[in-house]
């Protein structure tokens, strides 16, 4: 297994506890009138987090300078089941994947920083 697939393996783990416990304890109602509002918006809204449910831990991987491996049927199969975790979110609880996003883009930058950071005081001679 390459190391991108563990990095993917870890995520839908993560990514799928977070989804059962959004489906079973989010406020339905306070999610229906929040995608009443958004009309015209909503299909961006749906395209964009689908699009960060699926490419959540090719982001991972990049900014912890991961070689990406394009032709692994694990990374595949994660990235659809990313998509599927997403709309169950999406049908629950948005405001707890907005939570989830921010939450991801503030450790993939500290994940980002302290690599490059570490990296560039370490000598590889």
């Amino acid at each position: 297994m390459h190391i991108s697939e563990f990095v993917s393996i870890a995520w839908i783990g993560f990514f799928s506890l977070f989804a059962i416990t959004a489906f079973l304890f989010a406020d339905q109602d306070k999610n229906q009138a929040w995608v009443e509002r958004m009309g015209a918006f909503l299909f961006a809204a749906i395209f964009i987090s689908t699009v960060a449910g699926a490419m959540a831990p090719h982001f991972f991987a990049y900014t912890l300078n991961i070689p990406w491996y394009r032709h692994s049927t694990i990374n595949q199969t994660i990235g659809m089941a990313g998509i599927i975790a997403t709309w169950i979110v999406f049908s629950r609880g948005i405001k707890w994947l907005l939570s989830l996003a921010s939450a991801s883009l503030i450790t993939g930058l500290i994940f980002w920083l302290t690599t490059h950071i570490v990296i560039g005081h370490i000598s590889f001679n």
